[in-house]
Parts: C-alpha cells; structure tokens; sequence
C-alpha cells in the first residue's frame, strides 16, 4: 500500500472539522469547513472548497476555482476581484489567529 502525503501550501485556512486526506492543497485557499478532501486529489491555488463538498479522489481543481457538493463540481472560475478579497481575508484571519495565540 502506498502513502498518500497531505501537502498544504501557505495561506490555507483548514476551518471547522476539515477533513484532508492525502491530498495537495494549494497557496491562498480560504477556507474548508466541514469539506472532506480525499486521496490523490489535488487543489489548485486560490480555491473556495464549499462548507460539506466532498473532493473525491483524484479530483484535480484548477486554480481559483469554487467548488460545492457532494460529490464536489467546480462551479465557477473566480474572477478577480473576488480572488484580491480572498486574499486579503486570508490574511486577516490569519493575523487574527496569531493574536489570538499570542496571548
């Protein structure tokens, strides 16, 4: 049986009962709450993964793409504009994390 690596670039929020399993994710994806992302599949940078989607296996998401469902379809590229507010959120959130850690 092979391993399956769960690699997770920067920037990503894995948020409320996240569930990644062996999978890629790419830079900047905002939030995955709730989503379960299985094996093999691989997330592009920039991507929206919809509360409860379930990314099947092999499942390989361009960047900046939205997906919802289960099992999950992309539904739209992002234009961008939306992606500029996603980025910016992300760090947001991120420098709140760490103020929350700190103290």
């Amino acid at each position: 049986m092979q391993a399956n690596p769960i690699n997770i670039g920067s920037d990503v929020v894995i948020g409320h009962v996240g569930y990644i399993h062996g999978a890629t994710i790419g830079d900047s994806c905002p939030n995955v709450v709730c989503a379960t992302i299985m094996n093999n599949a691989r997330i592009g940078k920039g991507c929206v993964i919809g509360a409860h989607a379930l990314v099947t296996e092999d499942m390989d998401i361009p960047d900046y793409s939205m997906v919802l469902g289960s099992p999950a379809k992309i539904t739209k590229t992002l234009p961008p504009e939306i992606i500029d507010r996603i980025q910016k959120g992300v760090k947001v959130y991120m420098h709140e994390a760490l103020n929350y850690l700190n103290s």
